[in-house]
C-alpha cells in the first residue's frame, strides 16, 4: 500500500527581539548624590536632585531605575545640606586666619620684634664681638673715603665710607670670609646699605682663613650724605644675628 511521504513541518515565525530599555539617568543621579558628600558639594547635590527627578519620570515609562533615581534625589538633598553647613562653618575660620595674617603683615617689624630677641647693643672702635665661629674686631673707619679710582666714584648726594675689620677664625676648621655676604651697614632709620666694590688699593677682607688665623681688611659702603647713626653689622652665618659696631 502506498503511503504518502509526510510533508515537512511548518516553520514557526521568529520571536520578536526583546528590547531592554535602560535608565541611565538613575545611575547618573546616584553617582551625583554620592559625589555631593565627597567631591562636588552643593553643586553635586543640586544636580543629583534634578537628574534624579528626570530619572523617576523615565522609570515610569521603562519600568527600571526607580530605586536608584529616588536614592539619588535623597542623597542629593542630604549632600547639599551637609556640604553647605560645612562650608558655612569653615568660612569664618578662614576669614579670621586671613585677618590674623593681615594684621601680622600690617604691623611689620613691630610684630616680629615682640617675639624676637632685641638687637644687641652696638660696640665701638677697638671692641671685639663673637658671631658663629668668628671673633670680629672693629679697628676703625674712614668717613668719608675718597677712592683713587676715577671709575669708582659715588653718585651725587652720597659718599663712600670704609671700615677696617679683623676676622679671626675661632673654630676648628677652615672658614671662608666674604664681606659681600657677611657685612651690612644700617643708619638710624633702619635703611640698609650694601658693600660697594671699588677696585682700588685698599686690602679686602675676603678669602680663606685657617683655624686660629686672622684676616684683616677694608670694606667700602656707599651712603647718603645725610645718613646718621651708622652701625656696621657682621654676621658669621645666616643663623646668627651678628655683632654690631657703631661708627664714630
Amino acid at each position: 500500500m502506498w503511503v504518502p511521504y509526510p510533508s515537512s513541518p511548518t516553520a514557526l515565525p521568529p520571536k520578536p527581539a526583546v528590547v531592554v530599555r535602560r535608565n541611565r539617568l538613575a545611575v547618573a543621579a546616584l553617582v551625583l548624590g554620592i559625589s555631593s558628600f565627597v567631591l562636588l558639594g552643593p553643586v553635586g547635590g543640586v544636580l543629583a536632585v534634578v537628574v534624579g527627578s528626570f530619572g523617576l519620570r523615565r522609570a515610569r515609562r521603562v519600568g527600571r531605575g526607580r530605586s536608584a533615581s529616588l536614592a539619588g534625589v535623597i542623597l542629593g538633598v542630604l549632600g547639599t545640606v551637609v556640604s553647605t553647613v560645612v562650608i558655612v562653618a569653615l568660612v569664618p575660620n578662614v576669614g579670621s586666619s586671613g585677618g590674623d595674617a593681615t594684621s601680622a603683615a600690617d604691623t611689620g617689624p613691630s610684630a616680629s620684634s615682640a617675639s624676637a630677641e632685641p638687637a644687641p647693643a652696638a660696640k665701638g672702635v677697638g671692641d671685639e664681638g663673637t658671631t658663629g665661629d668668628w671673633t670680629v674686631t672693629f679697628n676703625g673707619a674712614m668717613d668719608p673715603y675718597v677712592s683713587p679710582n676715577p671709575f669708582a666714584q659715588p653718585i651725587e648726594g652720597t659718599h663712600f665710607l670704609a671700615v677696617d675689620v679683623s676676622m679671626t677664625n675661632a673654630g676648628s676648621k677652615e672658614l671662608m670670609v666674604g664681606a659681600l655676604v657677611m657685612y651690612a651697614l644700617y643708619d638710624a632709620q633702619g635703611n640698609r646699605f650694601e658693600v660697594v666694590p671699588t677696585d682700588d688699593d685698599l686690602p679686602p677682607v675676603d678669602g680663606t682663613v685657617a683655624p686660629g688665623a686672622t684676616a684683616r681688611g677694608w670694606t667700602v659702603f656707599q651712603v647718603p650724605d645725610t645718613s646718621t647713626g651708622l652701625v656696621l653689622q657682621v654676621a658669621g652665618d645666616a643663623s646668627t644675628t651678628g655683632v654690631r659696631f657703631a661708627l664714630p
